[in-house]
Order: C-alpha cells, then sequence, then structure tokens
C-alpha cells in the first residue's frame, strides 16, 4: 500500500523560485520507499505549489528520510525530516 502526504509551498517573495526537490538522506531499509511526485517545479511570487510525497513501505519497520528543497540562486536549501512505521497485519 501507499501512502500520500502534501506539502503546500507558499512563495512570499517578489521574485520567481525555481526549485528541485530531492532526498538527500534515507536510512536502513527506506531507500526506494520515498516518492517525489514532481521534483522540478517553479512558483510565481506570491503563489503556492503543492508537493506530493510518497511512501511506499517494503518491510515491516521505521523509516526515515530527510527531503531536501533546493532554490535556485538561494544559498541555504529548506530540509523536512520525514518517518513512515510500517507493520505486518
Amino acid at each position: 500500500m501507499q501512502y500520500k502526504t502534501v506539502l503546500k509551498l507558499t512563495n512570499l517573495s517578489i521574485f520567481n523560485a525555481d526549485c528541485q526537490a530531492s532526498f538527500v538522506s534515507q536510512t536502513g531499509n527506506s531507500k526506494g520507499c520515498w516518492l517525489i511526485e514532481q521534483p522540478n517545479f517553479s512558483i510565481q511570487p506570491t503563489n503556492s505549489f503543492e508537493l506530493t510525497i510518497g511512501y511506499h513501505p517494503t518491510s515491516s519497520e521505521l523509516s526515515k528520510a530527510k527531503l531536501g528543497i533546493f532554490i535556485k540562486d538561494n544559498p541555504e536549501p529548506l530540509f523536512i525530516d520525514f518517518q513512515g512505521y510500517s507493520s505486518v497485519p
């Protein structure tokens, strides 16, 4: 089964934000469990973008991942930690 969550990102600046999202680290057997539906996107000034993150567990354990959102011409990326726990019914 795959689970999804949506992150709403808003550009509060007066400049266009060209972004790239990728998982910069994943622990244990979680490699390949995490998915970004549209990793490259642009957000116009004062607009928002909904980034969808999927989780498809392959084993019964805690999975951790760190998402990095890199914005063109911005030296400091945004990092968001994710955790998912799956079990066998």
